[in-house]
Formats: C-alpha cells, sequence, structure tokens
C-alpha cells in the first residue's frame, strides 16, 4: 500500500515491504527587511514569502529493504540537482529538491552489512 512518494522514493507498506517515514516537519516563513528611517523608528517591509524547507527521517531495516542501496539512491537525489514532488496520501506538497542527506547506521553486521539506518532529509521548496 503506497502512502505516498518522493520521486523515485515511494513510501510504501507490504508483506515484503516497509519503506515510511515520520517527523515529517514543514516551515513557513516570510521575508522581510528592516527599514532604517532617518530620525524615525525603523520600519519592517514584507519583501515574500521564503522557500519553504521540509525535513522527515525514513527508517530502513534489512528485512524490508537493503538500506545501503536505499542510501545510494537518495545520496545520488542529492548530486543530481533535480527536483521532484513530494506527495503524501493524495496531498500534493509540492516541489523539492533534496537539499542535504544523512544516514545514521544503526546495526552493522560483522561482514559490514548494514542491518538497520536511519536516513534524515532536509528538501527545500522549488520555484
Amino acid at each position: 500500500m503506497s502512502i505516498g512518494s518522493f520521486g523515485d522514493v515511494v513510501f510504501e507498506v507490504s508483506d515484503e515491504l516497509v519503506r515510511t517515514f515520520n517527523g515529517l516537519r514543514q516551515t513557513k516563513r516570510g521575508r522581510y527587511s528592516v527599514l532604517n528611517v532617518a530620525n524615525h523608528e525603523q520600519l519592517l517591509q514584507y519583501d515574500g514569502k521564503e522557500l519553504q524547507p521540509v525535513s522527515f527521517n525514513i527508517q530502513l531495516h534489512h528485512r524490508f529493504c537493503d538500506p545501503m542501496a536505499e542510501i545510494d539512491k537518495l545520496r545520488a537525489m542529492v548530486d543530481a540537482h533535480e527536483a521532484y514532488s513530494l506527495i503524501v496520501g493524495e496531498f500534493f506538497v509540492g516541489v523539492f529538491v533534496l537539499e542535504e542527506m544523512s544516514s545514521d547506521w544503526k546495526t552493522v553486521a560483522k561482514n559490514g552489512v548494514i542491518m538497520m539506518a536511519d536516513a534524515h532529509l532536509q528538501l527545500k521548496e522549488y520555484k
């Protein structure tokens, strides 16, 4: 069952695969400038909207995926400098670039194979 996607990364749950995210955080912010006026108080001027950042975590477990392959796929998305649609359920969140990706290798087997990892993604709205 698909629960969303970001580009080629599909978030889904089935008997064979669990690739989900958690902790999705969106931030909406306006951009302002402070204007200095001689012999008067400063004025605040609205300059427009900031590009929206979004961040979330993905849990990767060897029983449901190859954690290193998933990490490599995400690294390639950072290097690709391309924008992708972020969809959660039927909700189109927007178009974003994968600005930063980090991974925590939680469990590594004695042969060096990653058994469990967390990936932390930071996206930036693309206009």
